[in-house]
């Protein structure tokens, strides 16, 4: 699903039009965007969590020369899902 198409989606379920529903499809990304900037988690009990973590540096292959290159420490995202999620995409 694209987001053009969750706009819509959400616009449906609202009874709404598609601009509103891709107002706040938009609305809710930025303040996810805005918290995981924070380092902050963001829980949304029921579909899951996501949560920024820190990734030491570390040395990796270059996979078409064979050669080691370093990466650097950086900030990752984490997205656990949570239960009712889970269930629903395993049944």
């Amino acid at each position: 699903m694209t987001k053009e198409a969750l706009s819509a989606a959400v616009a449906a379920k609202l009874d709404v039009t598609k601009s509103f529903g891709e107002d706040a499809v938009n609305a809710v990304l930025d303040s996810i965007t805005e918290a995981l900037a924070e380092k902050e988690n963001v829980v949304l009990i029921g579909f899951g969590k996501f949560e920024p973590k820190w990734k030491a540096s570390r040395t990796a292959k270059n996979l078409k020369t064979g050669e080691p290159i370093q990466i650097a420490a950086h900030y990752g995202i984490k997205f656990t899902p949570g239960k009712k999620l889970k269930d629903i995409v395993t049944k």
